[in-house]
């Protein structure tokens, strides 16, 4: 007896007796709290990018082949948040063409906020590759022998508004279910049916109003 009581024990407490079901809840209710979390994130930046501008920068060499100590090309990633769009940027230089030899540099992240009007060493003029609603996308690739050495300029920017949007679908699609979930825990706490709401404190085990049969553990959420 004793031996059965310890066995139905670790079998109630392995980690193989949680239902995929149980789990994949857990998983939506995590991506829904970093959905919310970025949700907030998005609409402070929004906030902010109508009243200041903010760059981020980070510069990376990559080797030339056969020369380890020199770059054959300088790669300067740019984050621009200003008036009301997130920018990502990329500028790629291509170092041949420089007389003398670019060391390998690797920095970290700078950033420089408190910007009226970003400076255009950040944002030059770029031909727009495409457009949709709240995505433009823009590359420039000089012609071959226009300059001694060649700037590749990539970049994609995202209005806010697009940015909060996509945040906010998943939160706004489980509120419905949790507050239906908060509904049958409550029920079921104060002894009525987790579908009509009858009183069922007069016992049974089915619900005398709907049939619903009676629920003694937990509801899902």
């Amino acid at each position: 007896m004793a031996n059965a009581r310890m066995a139905s024990t670790c079998n109630r407490r392995s980690p193989a007796s949680v239902s995929p079901v149980s789990m994949g809840r857990r998983l939506l209710n995590l991506l829904t709290g970093l959905s919310l979390l970025l949700l907030l994130a998005t609409a402070a930046m929004w906030v902010r990018s109508e009243v200041t501008s903010d760059v981020w920068t980070h510069a990376r060499a990559i080797p030339a082949p056969g020369r380890p100590d020199a770059a054959a090309h300088v790669v300067t990633d740019y984050v621009v948040s200003r008036d009301g769009a997130l920018l990502l940027r990329r500028s790629r230089v291509n170092t041949a063409g420089f007389r003398n030899t670019v060391r390998l540099s690797d920095g970290p992240w700078e950033h420089n906020g408190g910007f009226a009007i970003v400076p255009t060493w950040v944002l030059p003029q770029v031909a727009t590759w495409f457009t949709l609603p709240g995505v433009r996308a823009g590359r420039l690739t000089p012609s071959p022998g226009s300059v001694s050495y060649q700037v590749t300029d990539t970049e994609i920017e995202f209005r806010y508004w697009l940015l909060v949007l996509v945040a906010v679908l998943l939160p706004m699609a489980r509120v419905p279910r949790l507050l239906h979930a908060r509904r049958r825990r409550l029920r079921q706490r104060r002894g009525r049916c987790v579908e009509c709401g009858y009183d069922l404190r007069g016992g049974g085990e089915r619900c005398p109003e709907c049939g619903a049969a009676v629920h003694s553990g937990a509801s899902p959420s």
